[in-house]
This record gives C-alpha cells, sequence and structure tokens, in this order.
C-alpha cells in the first residue's frame, strides 16, 4: 500500500515551471523595493500637497537659482495637479510592482507591462532633463529583455 502512495519526483515535477534564473530574481526584488517605496512616497506626498507647498511658498530655506527655477514651476502647477502627479507616479509604480510579479512567474505580459510603463517614463525623464533616471528606466528594460528567453 505504501509504495501506491509513492510518486515518482520526476513524474511529480514535470509540469512545473522551469527555474527562475538568479538575475530575473534580483531584477525583481529590486523592482519591488523601488517602486514599493513610490507607492508609499507617492500616497504620503498626495495626502501632505499642502504642507509642502506651504514650505514652498515661504522661502524659509536657502537654494540655489536652478532650484528657485524648479520649485516655482512646482508652485505654477497648484496643489490639485501636483497631488494628481504624486498619485499617478504612486499608481504607475503600483502597475509596475504587478509587472514585475508577472515576470517573477516568468510570464512574458509582465515585460511587457514593464516595458511600456517605463518606456514612457524613461522619455519624459529624458525630455525633463532627468539623464540618470532616464537611462536607469532603460537598463533596467535592458536588463529584463536579457531574460525574456526564461519567460513564457
Amino acid at each position: 500500500m505504501e509504495e501506491e502512495l509513492l510518486i515518482d519526483e520526476n513524474e511529480a515535477f514535470n509540469d512545473s515551471q522551469p527555474e527562475r534564473p538568479q538575475f530575473l530574481t534580483v531584477l525583481c526584488i529590486l523592482s519591488w523595493i523601488w517602486n514599493g517605496l513610490v507607492v508609499l512616497f507617492g500616497l504620503i506626498m498626495a495626502l501632505a500637497v499642502g504642507a509642502i507647498f506651504s514650505v514652498f511658498e515661504s522661502g524659509d530655506f536657502p537654494m540655489d537659482p536652478d532650484q528657485k527655477v524648479q520649485i516655482d514651476a512646482f508652485l505654477g502647477l497648484g496643489q490639485g495637479l501636483a497631488a494628481g502627479v504624486f498619485l499617478l507616479f504612486a499608481v504607475i509604480a503600483g502597475i509596475t510592482i504587478a509587472s514585475a510579479w508577472l515576470m517573477w512567474k516568468q510570464k512574458r505580459v509582465g515585460f511587457f507591462i514593464y516595458t511600456a510603463l517605463h518606456g514612457i517614463l524613461a522619455v519624459l525623464y529624458f525630455v525633463g532633463d532627468s539623464l540618470f533616471a532616464g537611462v536607469l528606466c532603460a537598463a533596467f528594460i535592458g536588463m529584463y529583455a536579457a531574460n525574456l528567453k526564461h519567460m513564457r
């Protein structure tokens, strides 16, 4: 009777997914950490936008002329639009967390969702003179693309 209950290990694991490469594992974990922080801080900033505007409008802190230009542009958005931008980044980061989870499960659709979102973000970063953030987005797309052959 005991012999009937034993299952050959090879038969038991034939339907399982292939092993996830360690590099893909690291990329997914980094994406979860970073985008989890973006969700957290995006929500905090959206909730605290009034206080942020008050601090920036007071001007009670030293800043160089370039910072002044950036802060004035931010204040020009108005509190409602600024809160909307913070929430938008939180939503994009939340979708990115989901797409990284799909890639963790080795699903190609996660890569395509991630690439669409971060391709748009990379362009926006380059247009907005944030070269480092744009390069980082493009680099992560490239690193995930290198693992695409391991996804179904």
